[in-house]
Protein backbone atom coordinates (compact mmCIF):
# COMPACT_ATOMS: atom_id res chain seq x y z
CA UNK A 1 0.00 0.00 0.00
CA UNK A 2 1.30 3.45 -0.90
CA UNK A 3 2.41 5.56 2.03
CA UNK A 4 0.77 8.99 2.26
CA UNK A 5 3.13 11.76 3.35
CA UNK A 6 1.89 13.58 6.43
CA UNK A 7 2.87 17.12 7.36
CA UNK A 8 5.36 17.38 10.21
CA UNK A 9 7.17 20.25 11.87
CA UNK A 10 10.76 21.27 11.22
CA UNK A 11 10.69 21.68 7.43
CA UNK A 12 12.73 24.88 7.35
CA UNK A 13 13.93 24.31 3.78
CA UNK A 14 10.36 24.47 2.50
CA UNK A 15 9.61 27.52 4.64
CA UNK A 16 12.70 29.30 3.35
CA UNK A 17 11.84 28.54 -0.27
CA UNK A 18 8.24 29.74 0.11
CA UNK A 19 9.05 32.99 1.91
CA UNK A 20 12.50 33.90 0.60
CA UNK A 21 13.72 34.24 4.20
CA UNK A 22 17.24 32.74 4.47
CA UNK A 23 17.43 29.43 6.32
CA UNK A 24 19.72 30.82 9.01
CA UNK A 25 17.21 33.57 9.87
CA UNK A 26 14.43 31.20 10.89
CA UNK A 27 13.36 30.43 14.44
CA UNK A 28 11.95 26.90 14.44
CA UNK A 29 9.33 26.39 17.16
CA UNK A 30 7.44 23.71 15.26
CA UNK A 31 8.92 20.41 16.46
CA UNK A 32 8.90 19.93 20.24
CA UNK A 33 12.56 18.88 20.06
CA UNK A 34 14.82 20.25 22.80
CA UNK A 35 16.49 23.46 21.59
CA UNK A 36 19.65 22.39 23.44
CA UNK A 37 21.50 19.49 21.83
CA UNK A 38 23.84 17.17 23.66
CA UNK A 39 27.41 18.17 22.63
CA UNK A 40 28.46 16.26 19.53
CA UNK A 41 31.29 18.31 18.02
CA UNK A 42 34.09 15.91 18.97
CA UNK A 43 33.34 12.51 17.46
CA UNK A 44 36.27 10.09 17.12
CA UNK A 45 37.19 9.03 13.59
CA UNK A 46 36.62 5.36 14.34
CA UNK A 47 32.83 5.76 14.73
CA UNK A 48 32.73 6.56 11.01
CA UNK A 49 35.32 4.01 9.91
CA UNK A 50 34.09 0.85 11.69
CA UNK A 51 31.01 -1.21 11.01
CA UNK A 52 28.49 -0.41 13.79
CA UNK A 53 28.16 -3.76 15.53
CA UNK A 54 26.14 -3.82 18.76
CA UNK A 55 28.28 -3.73 21.88
CA UNK A 56 27.78 -4.36 25.59
CA UNK A 57 28.72 -0.82 26.63
CA UNK A 58 25.90 0.60 24.51
CA UNK A 59 23.41 -1.94 25.89
CA UNK A 60 24.53 -1.19 29.44
CA UNK A 61 24.02 2.57 29.07
CA UNK A 62 20.61 2.10 27.44
CA UNK A 63 19.52 -0.36 30.12
CA UNK A 64 20.66 1.87 32.97
CA UNK A 65 19.04 5.03 31.61
CA UNK A 66 15.69 3.50 30.65
CA UNK A 67 15.55 0.84 33.37
CA UNK A 68 15.43 -2.30 31.23
CA UNK A 69 17.65 -4.29 28.87
CA UNK A 70 14.64 -5.81 27.14
CA UNK A 71 14.90 -3.53 24.10
CA UNK A 72 15.75 -3.25 20.44
CA UNK A 73 17.41 -0.10 19.09
CA UNK A 74 15.82 1.40 15.99
CA UNK A 75 16.62 4.18 13.50
CA UNK A 76 13.94 6.30 15.19
CA UNK A 77 10.70 5.14 16.83
CA UNK A 78 9.02 5.92 13.50
CA UNK A 79 10.39 2.53 12.41
CA UNK A 80 8.53 0.77 15.22
CA UNK A 81 5.34 2.68 14.48
CA UNK A 82 5.37 1.35 10.92
CA UNK A 83 6.39 -2.20 11.88
CA UNK A 84 4.00 -2.90 14.77
CA UNK A 85 0.91 -3.43 12.61
CA UNK A 86 2.92 -5.97 10.62
CA UNK A 87 4.19 -8.03 13.56
CA UNK A 88 1.27 -7.90 15.98
CA UNK A 89 -1.91 -9.94 15.81
CA UNK A 90 -4.41 -8.57 13.30
CA UNK A 91 -6.97 -6.93 15.59
CA UNK A 92 -8.87 -3.64 15.83
CA UNK A 93 -6.94 -0.79 17.41
CA UNK A 94 -8.10 2.00 19.72
CA UNK A 95 -6.26 5.29 19.15
CA UNK A 96 -6.33 8.88 20.44
CA UNK A 97 -8.63 11.18 18.48
CA UNK A 98 -5.80 13.75 18.37
CA UNK A 99 -2.19 12.63 18.44
CA UNK A 100 0.93 11.92 16.42
CA UNK A 101 -0.63 11.14 13.05
CA UNK A 102 1.81 8.45 11.96
CA UNK A 103 0.27 5.98 14.43
CA UNK A 104 -3.20 6.11 12.90
CA UNK A 105 -1.82 6.07 9.36
CA UNK A 106 0.27 2.95 10.00
CA UNK A 107 -2.75 0.99 11.28
CA UNK A 108 -5.04 2.33 8.56
CA UNK A 109 -2.55 1.41 5.85
CA UNK A 110 -2.39 -2.12 7.25
CA UNK A 111 -6.16 -2.42 7.08
CA UNK A 112 -6.89 -2.66 10.81
CA UNK A 113 -10.22 -1.36 12.05
CA UNK A 114 -9.52 1.91 13.89
CA UNK A 115 -11.66 3.54 16.57
CA UNK A 116 -10.80 6.58 18.65
CA UNK A 117 -11.03 7.91 22.20
CA UNK A 118 -11.15 11.56 23.25
CA UNK A 119 -7.65 12.90 23.82
CA UNK A 120 -8.45 16.46 24.88
CA UNK A 121 -10.12 15.64 28.19
CA UNK A 122 -8.66 13.08 30.62
CA UNK A 123 -11.93 12.08 32.25
CA UNK A 124 -13.65 11.60 28.90
CA UNK A 125 -10.67 9.65 27.59
CA UNK A 126 -10.84 7.23 30.51
CA UNK A 127 -14.59 6.78 30.01
CA UNK A 128 -14.11 6.16 26.29
CA UNK A 129 -11.35 3.60 26.80
CA UNK A 130 -13.13 1.80 29.66
CA UNK A 131 -16.30 1.46 27.60
CA UNK A 132 -14.47 0.30 24.48
CA UNK A 133 -12.48 -2.35 26.36
CA UNK A 134 -15.61 -3.64 28.10
CA UNK A 135 -17.27 -4.03 24.73
CA UNK A 136 -14.23 -5.59 23.07
CA UNK A 137 -11.09 -6.52 25.06
CA UNK A 138 -9.59 -8.11 21.93
CA UNK A 139 -8.16 -4.90 20.48
CA UNK A 140 -4.82 -3.12 20.65
CA UNK A 141 -4.76 0.08 22.68
CA UNK A 142 -2.42 2.90 21.63
CA UNK A 143 -1.53 5.55 24.20
CA UNK A 144 0.73 8.54 23.55
CA UNK A 145 1.94 9.41 27.03
CA UNK A 146 2.13 12.37 27.30
CA UNK A 147 0.05 13.05 24.23
CA UNK A 148 1.49 15.10 21.41
CA UNK A 149 -0.01 17.70 20.97
CA UNK A 150 -2.69 17.67 23.73
CA UNK A 151 -0.30 16.80 26.65
CA UNK A 152 -2.87 14.31 28.03
CA UNK A 153 -1.09 11.89 30.38
CA UNK A 154 -2.20 8.73 32.21
CA UNK A 155 -0.74 7.17 35.35
CA UNK A 156 1.17 3.89 35.18
CA UNK A 157 -1.50 2.39 37.42
CA UNK A 158 -4.22 3.28 34.92
CA UNK A 159 -2.20 1.95 31.99
CA UNK A 160 -1.41 -1.31 33.77
CA UNK A 161 -5.11 -1.75 34.55
CA UNK A 162 -6.01 -1.41 30.88
CA UNK A 163 -3.25 -3.84 29.88
CA UNK A 164 -4.73 -6.49 32.19
CA UNK A 165 -8.12 -6.15 30.49
CA UNK A 166 -6.76 -6.91 27.01
CA UNK A 167 -7.39 -10.41 25.59
CA UNK A 168 -6.52 -12.72 22.71
CA UNK A 169 -3.12 -11.27 21.78
CA UNK A 170 -4.11 -7.62 22.14
CA UNK A 171 -1.34 -5.25 23.27
CA UNK A 172 -1.03 -1.96 25.07
CA UNK A 173 1.33 0.23 23.05
CA UNK A 174 2.67 3.29 24.89
CA UNK A 175 4.54 5.96 22.93
CA UNK A 176 6.70 7.80 25.50
CA UNK A 177 8.44 10.19 23.11
CA UNK A 178 8.11 13.12 25.54
CA UNK A 179 8.31 11.34 28.89
CA UNK A 180 11.99 11.97 29.70
CA UNK A 181 10.98 15.03 31.74
CA UNK A 182 8.63 12.83 33.83
CA UNK A 183 11.19 10.42 35.23
CA UNK A 184 8.82 8.22 37.26
CA UNK A 185 5.97 8.02 34.76
CA UNK A 186 7.36 5.43 32.33
CA UNK A 187 5.72 2.06 31.76
CA UNK A 188 9.09 0.41 31.17
CA UNK A 189 9.22 -0.57 34.85
CA UNK A 190 5.86 -2.31 34.37
CA UNK A 191 6.58 -4.31 31.23
CA UNK A 192 4.46 -7.41 30.65
CA UNK A 193 3.97 -9.79 27.74
CA UNK A 194 1.33 -7.54 26.21
CA UNK A 195 2.91 -4.13 26.96
CA UNK A 196 5.07 -2.35 24.38
CA UNK A 197 6.87 0.92 25.12
CA UNK A 198 8.43 3.23 22.53
CA UNK A 199 11.12 5.70 23.57
CA UNK A 200 12.55 8.48 21.44
CA UNK A 201 16.18 9.50 22.00
CA UNK A 202 16.35 12.62 19.85
CA UNK A 203 13.67 14.81 21.44
CA UNK A 204 15.01 15.12 24.99
CA UNK A 205 18.68 15.09 23.95
CA UNK A 206 18.06 17.50 21.07
CA UNK A 207 19.57 15.12 18.50
CA UNK A 208 16.62 14.18 16.29
CA UNK A 209 18.83 14.14 13.19
CA UNK A 210 20.74 11.03 14.24
CA UNK A 211 17.49 8.98 14.05
CA UNK A 212 17.56 6.76 17.13
CA UNK A 213 14.82 5.23 19.23
CA UNK A 214 14.06 2.13 21.28
CA UNK A 215 11.27 -0.38 21.66
CA UNK A 216 10.86 -2.17 25.00
CA UNK A 217 8.75 -5.31 25.00
CA UNK A 218 8.71 -9.07 25.57
CA UNK A 219 11.40 -11.19 23.93
CA UNK A 220 8.83 -12.67 21.56
CA UNK A 221 7.83 -9.24 20.23
CA UNK A 222 11.41 -7.98 20.11
CA UNK A 223 12.53 -10.97 18.07
CA UNK A 224 9.81 -10.28 15.50
CA UNK A 225 10.90 -6.65 15.31
CA UNK A 226 14.56 -7.61 14.87
CA UNK A 227 13.69 -9.88 11.97
CA UNK A 228 12.28 -6.86 10.11
CA UNK A 229 15.35 -4.66 10.60
CA UNK A 230 18.33 -4.51 8.24
CA UNK A 231 21.82 -5.37 9.40
CA UNK A 232 23.60 -2.44 11.08
CA UNK A 233 20.40 -0.38 11.28
CA UNK A 234 21.92 1.94 13.91
CA UNK A 235 24.85 3.92 12.51
CA UNK A 236 28.11 4.28 14.40
CA UNK A 237 27.94 8.02 15.24
CA UNK A 238 24.37 7.60 16.57
CA UNK A 239 25.33 4.70 18.82
CA UNK A 240 28.41 6.50 20.10
CA UNK A 241 26.53 9.71 20.90
CA UNK A 242 23.75 7.81 22.63
CA UNK A 243 26.24 5.90 24.76
CA UNK A 244 27.83 9.17 25.90
CA UNK A 245 24.56 11.06 26.43
CA UNK A 246 22.70 8.29 28.25
CA UNK A 247 25.54 7.94 30.72
CA UNK A 248 26.06 11.66 31.33
CA UNK A 249 23.95 12.22 34.46
CA UNK A 250 25.43 15.64 35.17
CA UNK A 251 24.41 16.96 31.76
CA UNK A 252 20.95 15.36 32.08
CA UNK A 253 20.31 17.03 35.47
CA UNK A 254 21.43 20.42 34.19
CA UNK A 255 19.36 19.91 31.05
CA UNK A 256 16.22 19.23 33.09
CA UNK A 257 16.64 22.52 34.93
CA UNK A 258 17.40 24.44 31.75
CA UNK A 259 14.31 23.02 30.02
CA UNK A 260 12.18 23.97 33.01
CA UNK A 261 13.42 27.56 32.82
CA UNK A 262 12.99 27.64 29.05
CA UNK A 263 9.41 26.36 29.34
CA UNK A 264 8.44 29.16 31.69
CA UNK A 265 10.19 31.76 29.55
CA UNK A 266 8.43 30.65 26.38
CA UNK A 267 5.02 30.46 28.06
CA UNK A 268 5.52 34.03 29.21
CA UNK A 269 6.50 35.17 25.72
CA UNK A 270 3.19 33.80 24.40
CA UNK A 271 1.10 34.89 27.39
CA UNK A 272 -0.98 37.21 25.21
CA UNK A 273 -2.03 34.29 23.06
CA UNK A 274 -3.19 32.42 26.16
CA UNK A 275 -5.11 35.46 27.43
CA UNK A 276 -6.94 36.29 24.21
CA UNK A 277 -10.64 35.26 24.16
CA UNK A 278 -10.00 33.46 20.88
CA UNK A 279 -7.91 30.81 22.66
CA UNK A 280 -10.31 28.12 23.93
CA UNK A 281 -7.77 26.03 25.85
CA UNK A 282 -4.05 25.90 26.55
CA UNK A 283 -1.91 22.80 27.18
CA UNK A 284 1.67 22.84 28.44
CA UNK A 285 4.32 20.11 28.28
CA UNK A 286 8.00 20.66 29.06
CA UNK A 287 9.04 20.78 25.39
CA UNK A 288 5.96 22.40 23.83
CA UNK A 289 2.71 24.26 24.45
CA UNK A 290 -0.52 23.84 22.49
CA UNK A 291 -3.23 26.44 21.99
CA UNK A 292 -6.73 25.43 20.87
CA UNK A 293 -8.27 27.99 18.50
CA UNK A 294 -10.86 28.33 15.78
CA UNK A 295 -9.31 27.06 12.58
CA UNK A 296 -9.47 30.39 10.73
CA UNK A 297 -7.76 32.16 13.63
CA UNK A 298 -5.09 29.46 13.88
CA UNK A 299 -4.31 29.79 10.15
CA UNK A 300 -4.05 33.56 10.47
CA UNK A 301 -1.76 33.31 13.51
CA UNK A 302 0.45 30.73 11.81
CA UNK A 303 0.74 32.92 8.71
CA UNK A 304 1.56 35.98 10.81
CA UNK A 305 4.61 34.34 12.35
CA UNK A 306 5.52 32.53 9.11
CA UNK A 307 5.97 35.87 7.37
CA UNK A 308 8.42 36.89 10.10
CA UNK A 309 10.55 33.74 9.94
CA UNK A 310 9.06 32.03 12.99
CA UNK A 311 7.81 28.53 12.23
CA UNK A 312 4.98 27.23 14.41
CA UNK A 313 3.07 23.95 14.07
CA UNK A 314 -0.50 24.16 12.77
CA UNK A 315 -2.64 21.08 13.43
CA UNK A 316 -6.15 21.18 11.90
CA UNK A 317 -8.91 19.46 13.88
CA UNK A 318 -12.55 18.60 13.18
CA UNK A 319 -15.36 21.07 13.92
CA UNK A 320 -13.41 24.02 12.44
CA UNK A 321 -10.87 23.96 15.25
CA UNK A 322 -7.09 23.76 15.19
CA UNK A 323 -4.14 23.57 17.51
CA UNK A 324 -1.14 25.86 17.30
CA UNK A 325 1.75 23.99 18.91
CA UNK A 326 4.76 26.04 19.96
CA UNK A 327 8.13 24.62 20.92
CA UNK A 328 10.66 26.27 23.19
CA UNK A 329 12.59 29.48 22.51
CA UNK A 330 16.20 28.83 23.54
CA UNK A 331 18.02 31.31 25.76
CA UNK A 332 20.16 33.67 23.73
CA UNK A 333 18.20 33.09 20.52
CA UNK A 334 18.25 36.20 18.35
CA UNK A 335 14.82 37.00 16.95
CA UNK A 336 13.30 39.82 14.95
CA UNK A 337 13.42 42.92 17.13
CA UNK A 338 10.89 44.84 15.06
CA UNK A 339 7.51 45.08 16.74
CA UNK A 340 4.70 43.73 14.59
CA UNK A 341 1.01 43.57 15.23
CA UNK A 342 -1.55 40.96 14.31
CA UNK A 343 -5.21 41.91 14.04
CA UNK A 344 -6.93 38.99 15.68
CA UNK A 345 -10.54 39.82 14.72
CA UNK A 346 -10.56 43.28 16.35
CA UNK A 347 -8.01 42.21 19.00
CA UNK A 348 -4.34 43.06 18.60
CA UNK A 349 -1.77 40.38 19.39
CA UNK A 350 1.77 41.76 19.61
CA UNK A 351 4.67 39.75 18.25
CA UNK A 352 6.79 40.62 21.35
CA UNK A 353 10.12 40.65 19.51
Amino acid sequence: MTRTSLIHGGNLHRASQETGIPLENWLDLSTGISPYAYPCSELPDWVFARLPYANEAFAEKVGTYYGSKSFVALPGTQTAIQLLPEILQYLPVLLPSIGYQEHAQAWQNHGNECTYYDSLNAEQAIRDIDLSLRQNPAQHLLIINPNNPTTLRFSTRQLASWAKQLKNGACLIVDEAFIDTHTKASMIAHLADNIIVLRSFGKFFGLAGIRLGFIFASEAILSRIECQLPLWSINGPAAYLAEQALGDREWQNQHQLRLQDTEQRTIQLFARLHDTPYCARTFHERLFSSYLLKQQDAHALFAHFYRQGVLLRLIPLPAEQAIIRIGRVPFGQKVNSETAEFNFDQAVLAAWW
